[in-house]
């Protein structure tokens, strides 16, 4: 039968009483509890096994991305490396072209020395000019003048007349330095000879304003004698004798 926990039945059907106290539903409140803790395990288990699936299919799907991230990392990478190797070739291919074509240009280019060498050699040979032809430098001017841009050279006569006018031109100017050293020694002695005549001169003059300076100093030292004897005695009475000294003096200045 069902059990009744909500109706609080206090006599049963014989008729006998029930007390305060007396738990009439315990065997019936403990199947229940165990029916609670069944459903309850029940849940945990169903739980459980969803988040095991759950856990096994998550893990699934990162494995497949895993492989899917893989796989596209190895086509890329394959990629790549055939792109490289494309490039490489491509990279080759261009290289031995361009190679070609420098090899080509380098061998036109020797051909076209080769060419420019056969003509220099031939127009050495051959060109007036080259050949040190002294014919084409002779200007249609005069017999002696020579076209500047065709001159080869003077000849052997040409070289010894310069020569000799060298030469000339040489002696010629030795001939004027000893002409110029001798007059410049000649000068030196004129300079020489004037110089000592001019401090002979000097001396002389010299002498000369002290002798004239010293008969005047004796004049006006006579004069202040005489002026001084002339006022003391002015009657001249005292006059004195004649002094030979003085009168030799008084000659002296009047030449």
């Amino acid at each position: 039968g069902g059990i009744n926990l909500g109706k609080d039945q206090r006599s049963g059907l014989s008729g006998v009483k029930q007390f305060d106290g007396e738990d009439l539903y315990y065997g019936d409140r403990v199947k229940m509890q165990q029916m609670q803790q069944k459903v309850w395990i029940q849940q945990q288990i169903a739980e459980k096994e969803a988040k095991k699936r759950q856990e096994a299919e998550a893990q699934k799907l990162y494995e497949k991305q895993i492989l899917e991230q893989n796989r596209q990392w190895t086509d890329a990478e394959s990629e790549f490396k055939n792109r490289k190797k494309a490039m490489a070739q491509a990279m080759m291919e261009e290289n031995l072209r361009l190679a070609n074509i420098k090899k080509d240009l380098e061998k036109q280019r020797k051909m076209e020395d080769e060419m420019l060498a056969e003509h220099e050699i031939q127009s050495t040979l051959e060109n007036k000019f080259m050949t040190e032809d002294p014919n084409t430098q002779q200007s249609m001017l005069a017999q002696h003048r020579v076209l500047p841009y065709h001159f080869k050279g003077m000849n052997a006569e040409q070289r010894a007349k310069i020569l000799a006018e060298r030469e000339m031109q040489l002696t010629d100017n030795q001939l004027i330095q000893e002409t110029k050293k001798q007059e410049e020694q000649l000068w030196a002695s004129q300079q020489n000879a004037l110089r000592d005549q001019l401090v002979k001169e000097h001396l002389d003059c010299t002498r000369k304003q002290q002798a004239q300076a010293q008969a005047l100093k004796s004049m006006h030292a006579q004069q202040k004698l005489e002026k001084k004897e002339k006022w003391t005695d002015f009657y001249d009475e005292k006059t004195p004798l004649p002094d030979p000294k003085k009168d030799q003096v008084h000659n002296q200045t009047s030449k």
